[in-house]
Order: structure tokens, then C-alpha cells, then sequence
């Protein structure tokens, strides 16, 4: 990995207004570990925590990456998902 610099060396924002959005307007997803050093991958190794902390903290909405699903569906289909609350 390559540094590409400090945010004090970006210009100065020129005063442009920034461009409009509309429904069929392209869009850019970045997923992250949420760290703040290099990612962890801390899901890839535990998708069955990503169930659980759904659970606990009532969350109705998720995102993840295909692969992020097809991980988690195949993990589940050997667990024992009692103690998973996804009824909320």
C-alpha cells in the first residue's frame, strides 16, 4: 500500500457546488471493516456475529456484499441458531 498523502495537502476547496443527484444518477459503495488501521476482516471470519449483533441491537436493516450472504447462508445452515432473535 502506497502512502498518497496528509488531508492538511488537499487544495482548497474552490466553492464549486457540488453536482445533482438523481435516481439514475451512477453510485459508488465502499464497504469497510470500520477499523481505523488496515481491515481485519473480522466478518469474513465470524459472519455468525453479524446475526448475533443484528439481533441485539434490533436492527431492521442490513448491507453487505453478495458474498457477505452467501457466507453467512452457508455458516447458519450448520449452526444452532437458537439463540439468534431476528424477529424484530
Amino acid at each position: 500500500m502506497q502512502f498518497a498523502g496528509a488531508l492538511v495537502d488537499l487544495p482548497q476547496s474552490t466553492g464549486q457546488a457540488l453536482p445533482e443527484i438523481g435516481p439514475d444518477s451512477p453510485c459508488y459503495l465502499q464497504f469497510s471493516s470500520g477499523s481505523t488501521r488496515f481491515p481485519t476482516g473480522a466478518f469474513v471470519r465470524r459472519p455468525l456475529l453479524w446475526l448475533d449483533l443484528m439481533g441485539k441491537n434490533g436492527t431492521t436493516i442490513s448491507y453487505s456484499p453478495t458474498f457477505g450472504y452467501e457466507l453467512c447462508a452457508r455458516r447458519a445452515e450448520t449452526a444452532s441458531l437458537e439463540a439468534y432473535d431476528l424477529s424484530r
